[in-house]
């Protein structure tokens, strides 16, 4: 861009700027804010508003909750299972390893989840590359892991299958 060109483009946006003066009145500063400050919150000052319980919600605590049912959310790419706790508003969506968990400790039945004290904490996890907050979920180590199901054995197998 050449020089001329900017110092057009300079003008026309100080002729918007008082237009937009003159038809809305000046705006009004921020009270108490100076150029040098910077010490806002902006996660505090303005929360993203979520159904769902995010790492920011812990506030860098752990957090014991008793799991007090299981219902769906749907997305876009499909529904997804979110745990929700007694006395709490918002649910824990469940990914895989969260679901593993779950079912590793309670067993596959989602009836068996409920009554459960579970532990939140916030941690970090890669997700596409990138380093991003999560919430880790914990079991109590006094629960024992469910054994899986012993897989029938066909009466008729034959052990001269080829592998």
């Amino acid at each position: 861009m050449r020089q001329d060109e900017g110092h057009q483009q300079e003008l026309e946006m100080a002729e918007y700027l008082a237009a937009h003066k003159q038809l809305y009145g000046p705006q009004p500063a921020v009270e108490g804010y100076t150029e040098k400050e910077s010490n806002l919150n902006i996660d505090e000052q303005f929360p993203k508003k979520s159904d769902y319980i995010t790492a920011a919600d812990l506030q860098g605590r752990e957090a014991k909750v008793v799991i007090s049912g299981i219902t769906i959310a749907e997305y876009d790419d499909g529904n997804k299972p979110v745990l929700m706790f007694q006395g709490k508003k918002k649910g824990l969506v469940l990914n895989w390893t969260k679901r593993g968990t779950l079912k590793h400790y309670y067993g596959a039945e989602t009836d068996n989840w409920i009554g459960k004290e579970v532990r939140l904490s916030p941690g970090m996890t890669d997700f596409r590359g990138t380093m991003t907050p999560c919430i880790n979920l914990n079991i109590f180590q006094d629960a024992p892991a469910q054994p899986e199901p012993a897989e029938q054995m066909p009466q008729d197998f034959d052990d001269d299958i080829p592998f």
